[in-house]
């Protein structure tokens, strides 16, 4: 695909989910969604509000063109490199105990179809993530606690990633975890709603590659630097997964979703897709990205108790989290209770021992 059949097909899905959002949503709210495009060349999208408490939401999302074109390539490259299976006999012998992993890319699907399922997904949850932000109002809860600047988020904050410390840094990470949060309730709502039994599946671990597909993006081929405190504006993207993946399987396994979509997995079959599609995009990004043979400390997934200094910063951030929360409540505009983020008595119980 050129790049500017990329660029169209962006704006055509994007445009039309928003426009659908607007009708069946804003509209009850007597507001607006809009969307503008922007041609510098960052990987980047951004969310602005207008919202004033009493007044519509008037609300804004950027979108960088080389946002879509850059994560278009990494899926095209990825699927080249699942295809190929140079690192088959690696995925043996991580996934050898799972009679899954040989469908790491289904067989019902085309290569086409699934390097664009893949990208729609990982597209779709960038937009549901902007939408997070509005939706919740972060802006206004950043303002009350930070010095303002402007009424705009944006997922690569230059100017305030290595100054942004403390209870600022604190705010600003709880916000983007509850962005994630949401996001992963959307996309999951979304496609119970479209797919059904082992269509659902196949769904499910596009889903997964896409997402991870954008957040080592974000990350890049380096080590995992330990951090007990939030620094700057957004959570490290290895965080991110860590907390989005366990979600991912914990909400596909409810009851309703699961007697909704005829889901005929266990929840540990659940939880084995979500690590092979994670580190098969995580050794795809080694292979294609790091420049030394050395795998960097902390770049695979392997929860969050288990990564050095994660503890005390989730400690931060549950309690950052519980400051705000209701606040955020209170500004929220649409949506059941579920899209906010939520910590369970068993994790808060892990996080908080001794």
């Amino acid at each position: 695909m050129e790049d500017i059949e990329i660029y169209n097909l962006t704006v055509e899905v994007i445009t039309s989910i928003v426009g659908d959002i607007n009708e069946s949503t804003y509209s009850d709210l007597n507001g607006t969604l809009s969307v503008s495009w922007i041609k510098e060349k960052k990987f980047n999208a951004w969310a602005s509000s207008d919202f004033k408490i009493g007044q519509p939401p008037v609300h804004k999302i950027g979108i960088h063109y080389e946002l879509a074109r850059q994560l278009y390539r990494d899926i095209e490259e990825y699927c080249a490199y699942m295809e190929k299976g140079n690192d088959k006999e690696l995925f043996d012998a991580w996934f050898s105990s799972d009679p899954n992993y040989l469908e790491l890319l289904p067989s019902s699907f085309s290569n086409k179809d699934y390097q664009h399922n893949i990208f729609m997904a990982g597209l779709t949850w960038v937009l549901f993530h902007e939408i997070g932000h509005l939706n919740q109002e972060h802006g206004i809860i950043r303002d009350s606690y930070c010095e303002p600047s402007n009424n705009a988020i944006h997922e690569c904050d230059v100017e305030n990633e290595k100054n942004l410390k403390g209870k600022a840094a604190a705010i600003f990470h709880a916000t983007e975890m509850a962005a994630d949060f949401e996001a992963v309730n959307k996309c999951i709502f979304e496609l119970s709603r479209h797919f059904e039994g082992k269509e659902l599946e196949g769904a499910v671990k596009f889903f997964v590659c896409g997402l991870c597909c954008v957040l080592y993006r974000f990350h890049g081929a380096k080590s995992f630097l330990p951090s007990s405190k939030p620094e700057g504006t957004h959570p490290n993207p290895l965080i991110r997964l860590e907390t989005m993946l366990p979600q991912i399987f914990e909400t596909l396994d409810l009851p309703n979703v699961r007697n909704s979509t005829k889901l005929d997995l266990a929840r540990e079959d659940l939880v084995y897709i979500c690590t092979q599609m994670a580190t098969t995009v995580g050794v795809f990004w080694l292979r294609t990205y790091s420049e030394g043979p050395e795998v960097p400390d902390g770049f695979f997934l392997e929860g969050t108790m288990n990564k050095d200094g994660v503890k005390d910063y989730m400690r931060i951030i549950i309690n950052t989290w519980d400051e705000i929360e209701e606040e955020i409540k209170c500004n929220k505009h649409f949506g059941p209770p579920l899209g906010l983020l939520q910590f369970s008595d068993e994790y808060r119980e892990l996080i908080f021992q001794d």
